[in-house]
């Protein structure tokens, strides 16, 4: 039987999708198997840090 991998747990696609499509590549880490939680943590924690200041710098 033929395993059929997800594409949201192909690392390659991840890395590349975090970079240039980040809200895909928000979703795709959420639904990824194969990073700890802990790296997810920090992958989220980074994009809201970059959204509040993007929030503050060009609304206030």
């Amino acid at each position: 039987m033929d395993h059929k991998q997800n594409w949201y747990n192909d690392e390659a696609l991840l890395g590349a999708l975090l970079l240039f499509v980040p809200p895909l590549g928000l979703y795709a880490l959420y639904k990824n198997d194969n990073v700890k939680q802990s790296f997810k943590n920090i992958i989220y924690t980074a994009f809201i840090v970059i959204a509040i200041i993007f929030v503050v710098r060009f609304v206030f």
